[in-house]
């Protein structure tokens, strides 16, 4: 029975905070006491946290947006893609490498002799694929420092020549010396020129159409002056 007493005079007692409670704070708030608690809870979880100690950690942040941001300037990433090929108005010294589209054409040995500049070529398939190369000595063209155009020869040497078109399937990776002999690998090209000139001072040999290779140009000086 006290129990019960106890209970009801806590119940009354709790009533009446309530309703004089309720007056009160809608006199100073303008809102019902339960409203005011709400927003009180609201504020509550919506403050600013305190800051934390600083522990010295270093943070890795990645931006994803190609927009930057308002507060923080962000520099663009350029990612570049590079490709080897050798400018088209380049002129190459001997035993240089002409590079175009992943094949790649050198003169490895060159010398000049009875009114001759002989030249020994590899050519490299530098590709993830198989490449047909086809030439002949068709496909070089030469002149000299004043533009005279000069007569190219056959690949020749030991007796053996190469004076058609020859045709090779180059694996990846795969090095080719032109026109190939088994008893004395690549023989040379030539090219027909009067050394006595006066005016020689270097030789321009022309590639084109070989494989990929176009337009590939080396410069041979008159170096036996």
């Amino acid at each position: 029975m006290n129990k019960e007493i106890k209970g009801t005079i806590a119940l009354v007692v709790s009533i009446c905070v309530l309703f004089f409670g309720n007056n009160w704070v809608e006199q100073s708030t303008g809102k019902s006491i339960f409203a005011w608690i709400s927003d009180s809870l609201k504020q509550t979880n919506n403050s600013p946290s305190l800051p934390l100690e600083s522990d010295n950690t270093s943070a890795s942040i990645t931006i994803t947006s190609s927009v930057p941001s308002a507060t923080m300037p962000v520099s663009p990433t350029l990612s570049v893609t590079l490709t080897t090929v050798t400018p088209s108005v380049t002129l190459l010294a001997p035993k240089e490498t002409w590079k175009q589209e992943g094949m790649e054409l050198t003169p490895v040995k060159d010398e000049f002799s009875e009114n001759k500049l002989r030249i020994w070529w590899e050519i490299k398939n530098n590709t993830s694929q198989d490449r047909l190369v086809v030439y002949s000595h068709e496909n070089f063209k030469a002149e000299t420092n004043t533009e005279r155009e000069l007569t190219v020869g056959v690949f020749e040497g030991g007796g053996l020549s190469c004076r058609g078109e020859e045709r090779k399937l180059l694996k990846p990776g795969q090095t080719l010396e032109l026109c190939h002999t088994p008893s004395f690998g690549g023989l040379p090209m030539s090219v027909s020129v009067d050394l006595a000139m006066p005016d020689l001072e270097y030789i321009i040999v022309t590639a084109s159409d070989i494989s990929r290779v176009e337009k590939a140009q080396w410069k041979f000086p008159a170096s036996f002056r």
